[in-house]
């Protein structure tokens, strides 16, 4: 039976490939989507790698909540910045 670590890798790799195929060129999804799709695919894999890889799945709860608000904070800022810098230009 594979490791925890092997099935996270794998979600991973499965991960980046949709993103890959979401930003095909010629895809009919429109190119902000495509840009909010893939902020929310990288902060998805940033939380399994810093909860798998980087032990945060077993530290003390405040530890946990300061990384997932952390990680909240910055995904929406990111996706809150590129809406609001798409609508200026």
């Amino acid at each position: 039976m594979p490791s925890r670590a092997t099935g996270v890798l794998l979600i991973l790799l499965s991960a980046t490939g949709l993103t890959a195929i979401v930003a095909w060129p010629g895809s009919d999804i429109a190119p902000h989507y495509i840009s909010i799709a893939a902020i929310g695919i990288a902060a998805f894999k940033i939380r399994l790698i810093a909860f798998e890889f980087m032990e945060v799945r077993t530290s003390p709860l405040v530890l946990r909540s300061f990384i997932t608000g952390w990680l909240t904070i910055v995904t929406a800022a990111l996706i809150t910045l590129y809406h609001f810098g798409q609508s200026i230009t």
